[in-house]
């Protein structure tokens, strides 16, 4: 008889503990499923909301590395800001929409960006690769010299980097998307 009740205190004790960890164990899969479905699934990618125009392409005048201008427009009723380099992920960008992977080495833009709401901005993109062919160009230059070397860039991307489809940018914390194409 007493070893029926040791036996039967040991039963009791140990669905007791099975129940208690069975009842841990659903608590933490409801919330951890309540957090899921609050937190919701990560929003597309939003690539109408800042539109970019290609506008040229040139060298910078210190280091002959290829210059892409950009005008940016915010189409949102926000405003639109990068303060710093670590505020975006940017890439290349090859035929078929393949993006080659984040390319902060190669390639950055000037920051800080800034664009008021349903207003536009310059961006600058520097890819960080010499232009071989030429020295940068005086600013001084007549319109026409500064045309005929940017054609003369431009032939130069199409033959050496004719891949290069453009770049595109990725701000995570508003979920934009800038498509940035090649000119």
């Amino acid at each position: 008889m007493y070893y029926q009740q040791q036996y039967s205190g040991r039963k009791t004790a140990i669905i007791i503990a099975v129940a208690f960890i069975a009842g841990v164990a659903i608590t933490i899969v409801i919330f951890s499923l309540l957090f899921y479905l609050a937190e919701g699934n990560p929003k597309d990618w939003d690539n109408k909301t800042i539109i970019a125009s290609f506008d040229y392409v040139t060298t910078t005048a210190s280091d002959n590395h290829f210059l892409f201008v950009y005008t940016l427009e915010n189409k949102s009723e926000s405003d639109f800001e990068i303060r710093e380099f670590s505020d975006y992920k940017i890439m290349g960008k090859l035929p078929n929409n393949i993006f080659i992977s984040e390319m902060k080495d190669s390639i950055y833009i000037k920051t800080p960006l800034f664009i008021p709401a349903k207003q536009r901005t310059r961006l600058f993109v520097v890819l960080k690769y010499k232009y071989p062919d030429k020295e940068p160009i005086n600013q001084d230059v007549s319109k026409e010299e500064k045309e005929a070397y940017r054609q003369e860039v431009i032939k130069y991307l199409h033959e050496h980097l004719s891949e290069l489809n453009g770049f595109v940018i990725f701000d995570e914390s508003h979920r934009y998307q800038i498509d940035l194409a090649k000119g």
